[in-house]
């Protein structure tokens, strides 16, 4: 498969990628003792995201701010307890990841 990483899951193989390189965000550290999978929903896909880290979860209704820093599958910021989030777009989430396997498979 070349650079490409798979794994089998419900007899299906599954396609891997990390958040960097689907878009600028820090590198997933595959070398930890665990790794998290997520797994979009709606696409035709069968892909997973690598994370080396899931710090929380959030359900707010805070404003989100979108300026000229945000990446494109970023749909804005918020502030919470401190940190600064991006609140991803998923169906530009989505389609970035078409969009990268389709191009792998063209190179391949």
């Amino acid at each position: 498969t070349g650079k490409l990483r798979y794994i089998e899951h419900n007899n299906t193989p599954v396609l891997l990628l990390s958040m960097d390189e689907i878009f600028p965000a820090g590198t997933c550290d595959l070398k930890q003792e665990e790794v998290y999978l997520i797994f979009p929903k709606h696409t035709s896909l069968s892909v997973g995201i690598l994370a080396s880290q899931i710090i929380d979860t959030l359900e707010v209704e805070d404003a989100i701010e979108k300026d000229g820093t945000c990446p494109e599958a970023v749909k804005g910021k918020i502030f919470s307890d401190g940190m600064m989030v991006q609140v991803l777009d998923h169906k530009n989430l989505i389609s970035m990841i078409e969009n990268r396997v389709q191009s792998s498979k063209e190179r391949t």
